[in-house]
């Protein structure tokens, strides 16, 4: 089948728990995000990246070219990735344009 939402740890807080419905009488599909934004397999790991901080989301389905999931970008396996291995050189060497982008000191402090 083809994707029609996602429903992520930042959903089940914000959309479960802050409004004090129970989670084992809520439908994931009255919670989750519809039709999330999507990327090719072909999506540069930086580019992702770039769009999960300009949209502001930590999760990213991997889509192919018939709508099928492949797989899933999340910001967080990759700080736990990145940080265990090689400590802030790997994190210098993945946002160092980001961190260099004229914009990136304006949205980080909205």
């Amino acid at each position: 089948g083809k994707l029609v939402g996602i429903f992520t740890p930042k959903d089940i807080l914000c959309r479960v728990l802050s409004l004090n419905l129970s989670p084992d009488q809520t439908l994931v599909r009255d919670v989750m995000t519809p039709n999330p934004d999507t990327v090719a397999p072909e999506t540069l790991v930086l580019d992702a990246l770039h769009q999960m901080h300009e949209y502001r989301y930590l999760h990213l389905p991997v889509v192919d070219s018939r709508g099928h999931v492949l797989g899933l970008v999340d910001v967080m396996e990759i700080i736990h990735a990145t940080i265990g291995k090689e400590g802030s050189t790997a994190w210098e060497a993945l946002f160092g344009s980001v961190i260099d982008d004229d914009n990136f000191s304006e949205t980080m402090s909205q």
